[in-house]
């Protein structure tokens, strides 16, 4: 929501922390509620609560001024000298109560309590965020990191009141002793399943504290003791205790934003940006310019989805992997019910012709949204306001691939005849890039460093994101269809008409592997998160696995495969589209034992979210089906377009769904909770 910089008061000779708040949305009803809500907090004159000395209005939000504070946060000592000893957790257990009661009492509710709002030094303990929490807005999106701690209430977009901060609490003394929290998952939805729903783990270190945390963690707010009756339970004299280590001061150098709240930070200051989701497969975009034949396959891309588990076992016989014959079905997630995906905006001005790809910027303030076939706009929009915000140029020629760079400094669109470089924050073209007589395709490495383009028959080439030609990769026969990079930046495969997919070391620039056993043309390729494998689909029904290092093939797995994606994070899952047939998943627990679940109809793309928690299916009876990334279960339902949905991608933190359809719409989706 924010980040806090060190300061220096002029006027009074003090060091100060000074937080720059970013609201959600420019509501003036909204801007007031938050500075109220400071306001009040500022009126909390307590020893342990980092005092507000002032609020300051700007132009992106109001700028909070309070007491700097030289010290670490738990989280930070958590994470630098592990789980805490019991009396040390049972001081600020107590540190922390007697702030909740003054707090309670005047009807102020913290609403994120967590590890990086309590401050340590070698004497003192502090509370801080008290008022500049993140506000109960619906359609905020959650960091994992906030989300172990939230109470299942405000999980649920329920009102959080003053047993909300108990709970939270009670999250955080168990991570000083255990040294997470017990419902921390590997992803944001399995975060919040676990908080509302999952069996809470037994502490192993909490001794006399586990009555407290059995107290302070009931599920019904109402089952929590207050603060004062938590106290009370703290009352007696606990044993005594061999003393922990001193915790020790690392004050925030002065040059340096002070870090006294590390959560995620926005997205514009990240100094590594996520994996891009993995896009759906660019064949279908030129189906008619391919052939009639090629056209009629492709509208027939039927409903499949399916999960390969990675195996790291070094040596493997090439196997025929084939469904189950006996069906299973994945465990559905208790967010399954609790999440909620909300319809934000329908954006039109496509004169009734498919919208072609979808991109969001890095901060995820804006999507970029482009036209497929027949000439149309490329155009950005903004995702709190639904307005558009520019057109791009002369863009009326229609595009089959958009890509943007890390940074949000260029977007690259291929069409029937160029490649274009556009300036996203101008609208303005860049640069035409030739060397193809038909662009196919184009895309940023997710480093920024390289762009890849492809034609018909031509090399692929390599260029600089400013457009200058730094190789040309030769060897395909055919048009190459969907290139891929390795999440490293380091690996390129392009797979080909030529029934051939080629493996490239992109900063040597030369070929490492041709991948040949397909039997008709390879339609998709992609490489799993840690670079180890390969894998390929082609018009020959099948998906093969490759071992990257080697090249030799590893596995073959059948079922008509033909779009595919690698899950971008571990365990490296495969999910594919299939022609005909039920929807499938992977079971990690057997690979190669493809496990049937119900029809969900006929998909045409996939994509996942960039933290790998959700996986996004597109129908062609219009709707949108959401799944657990980890464990292929379902997890929610999008309706709203009438014609079929071609195109669906995330924002960099999977709570944002951008979505593309023949009802000459795109529509963004937004997690509420």
């Amino acid at each position: 929501m924010g980040r806090v910089w060190r300061g220096q008061d002029e006027l009074m000779g003090r060091p100060v922390a000074v937080k720059e708040i970013r609201l959600p949305t420019a509501d003036q009803q909204f801007y007031e509620r938050v500075v109220h809500e400071v306001k009040s907090a500022a009126l909390l004159h307590h020893p342990r609560v980092v005092t507000i000395h002032d609020i300051v209005s700007a132009d992106d939000g109001p700028m909070i001024v309070m007491e700097y504070f030289a010290g670490r946060s738990l989280a930070q000592v958590i994470a630098t000298d592990g789980p805490l000893p019991v009396a040390h957790v049972r001081g600020i257990a107590v540190d922390v109560l007697n702030v909740l009661v003054e707090a309670h009492q005047a009807g102020i509710v913290h609403r994120n309590l967590r590890p990086s709002n309590i401050l340590l030094s070698d004497a003192r303990l502090v509370v801080t965020d008290f008022g500049v929490s993140r506000p109960p807005e619906e359609h905020s999106p959650t960091p994992l990191t906030t989300a172990a701690f939230l109470p299942p209430e405000q999980v649920r977009g329920e009102h959080a009141g003053p047993a909300g901060d108990l709970w939270s609490l009670g999250a955080t003394l168990h991570a000083a002793l255990e040294g997470r929290s017990p419902f921390e998952g590997p992803t944001l939805v399995a975060t919040m399943a676990a908080v509302l729903a999952a069996d809470r783990p037994r502490p192993e270190r909490a001794g006399p504290l586990t009555p407290l945390l059995d107290a302070l963690l009931q599920r019904d707010p109402a089952r929590r003791p207050t603060a004062t009756q938590a106290l009370a339970l703290l009352a007696a004299p606990p044993p005594a205790m061999p003393a922990g280590p001193p915790i020790a001061v690392r004050p925030t150098p002065p040059t340096a934003p002070y870090n006294a709240s590390p959560a995620i930070p926005n997205a514009p200051h990240r100094t590594s940006p996520a994996a891009p989701p993995t896009g759906p497969a660019l064949l279908r975009r030129r189906s008619l310019l391919y052939g009639g034949a090629a056209a009629a396959l492709l509208t027939g891309i039927g409903a499949t989805a399916a999960f390969l588990l990675q195996d790291d076992t070094p040596e493997r016989p090439t196997r025929r992997a084939q469904p189950s014959t006996t069906p299973q079905t994945g465990t559905p997630s208790p967010a399954t019910t609790a999440l909620k995906w909300t319809a934000l905006h329908t954006f039109t001005g496509h004169d009734k012709k498919t919208p072609g790809e979808a991109v969001f910027t890095p901060d995820g303030d804006s999507v970029i949204i482009s036209r497929y076939r027949g000439g149309g706009m490329l155009a950005s929009w903004d995702v709190r306001t639904g307005k558009r915000l520019r057109v791009f140029g002369d863009a009326d020629l229609g595009t089959d691939s958009l890509s943007l760079n890390p940074d949000g400094t260029r977007v690259v669109t291929s069409g029937v005849d160029r490649t274009s470089l556009w300036n996203p924050a101008t609208g303005a073209l860049v640069e035409k890039l030739g060397g193809h007589s038909t662009s196919w395709a184009a895309k940023f490495s997710p480093d920024g460093s390289t762009l890849v383009t492809t034609g018909g028959g031509e090399p692929v080439l390599l260029w600089t994101p400013e457009g200058k030609l730094l190789a040309k990769l030769k060897g395909h026969k055919g048009i190459v269809w969907n290139p891929a990079f390795s999440s490293d930046s380091t690996l390129l495969i392009t797979p080909s008409e030529d029934r051939t997919a080629r493996l490239w070391d992109v900063r040597e620039r030369e070929l490492l592997h041709t991948l040949k056993g397909h039997l008709d043309i390879v339609t998709d390729a992609s490489i799993s998160p840690d670079g180890k494998l390969a894998a390929t689909s082609s018009r020959d029904g099948t998906a093969r696995l490759w071992d990257t290092g080697t090249g030799e093939q590893l596995a073959e797995l059948e079922g008509e495969v033909y779009n595919l994606a690698f899950r971008p994070t571990a365990p490296a899952l495969l999910a594919t589209t299939d022609i005909t047939g039920p929807f499938r998943y992977w079971n990690p627990a057997s690979p190669g034992q493809p496990t049937e679940l119900p029809d969900q109809g006929r998909l045409n793309a996939l994509t996942f979210s960039a933290d790998g928690s959700l996986l996004a299916t597109c129908a062609e009876n219009g709707e949108i089906y959401l799944w657990d990334g980890a464990t292929g279960a379902a997890a929610a339902t999008l309706t709203g377009h009438t014609g079929a949905v071609r195109f669906a991608a995330f924002n960099h933190d999977g709570t944002t769904l951008a979505s593309c359809a023949e009802d000459g719409t795109a529509r963004v989706w937004q997690l509420s909770r």
